[in-house]
């Protein structure tokens, strides 16, 4: 796999396309190792931008490249979403503190015609919101941050984890990590045009 040890330009992007197949599992070692060492060292702040569709297993490389970076002895701050499943079907969505292992519920499904006319059908609980943004809050210098994921919410509405888009502005990081919808790419790197962006392709959630 190439590999882009500087800052990318304004508005230049890669995509770096991914799959689950036994042949290409070695790309996805390559790109988690090269974001571990980039991280370990005293290098100039860099933005990567994980996107793909839905159920394509962009919480699932979060995790995974955490667990790699803990187990390298790298401190690790930020947020994922795990989406939470009953008998297949989905019934909510989790918050976890990467820092401490902390998980709140963050998300339930919204019933009824609110959820029909507004388009959303899930309700965010306001106490889990203010938590995440205290944890967001609170990191400074942090060499690798991971944040699953910014929504529409977010970058367009700017209310839900605000936190998160200042946080990744101040480039107070080494490296960031993090998960936009392929809807909303346009508005992530209009809004970070130094970003580099990574596509997960083909990786199935557990």
């Amino acid at each position: 796999m190439e590999s882009h040890s500087s800052p990318a330009s304004p508005g230049e992007f890669y995509f770096l396309e991914f799959s689950a197949q036994m042949k290409e599992m070695d790309r996805f070692d390559d790109t988690i190792d090269e974001i571990l060492e980039h991280s370990a060292l005293p290098a100039e702040a860099r933005l990567l931008v994980v996107t793909s569709p839905s159920g394509t297993g962009k919480t699932s490389w979060c995790l995974e490249l955490s667990r790699r970076a803990k187990a390298s002895g790298l401190a690790v701050g930020g947020l994922v979403s795990p989406a939470v499943f009953e008998h297949g079907e989905k019934i909510g969505i989790d918050l976890l503190d990467l820092a401490s292992g902390e998980l709140k519920r963050l998300a339930s499904p919204r019933q009824g015609r609110s959820a029909m006319y507004s388009g959303r059908h899930w309700h965010l609980d306001p106490q889990v919101l203010a938590w995440g943004n205290g944890i967001l809050a609170r990191l400074e210098g942090c060499r690798l941050l991971i944040l699953d994921e910014l929504g529409a919410l977010e970058l367009c509405e700017n209310q839900g984890l605000t936190n998160g888009l200042d946080l990744l502005a101040s480039r107070n990081y080494t490296q960031a990590c993090v998960v936009i919808r392929p809807s909303l790419l346009t508005n992530a790197l209009e809004r970070w045009p130094w970003a580099q962006v990574f596509q997960t392709v083909g990786l199935q959630q557990p």
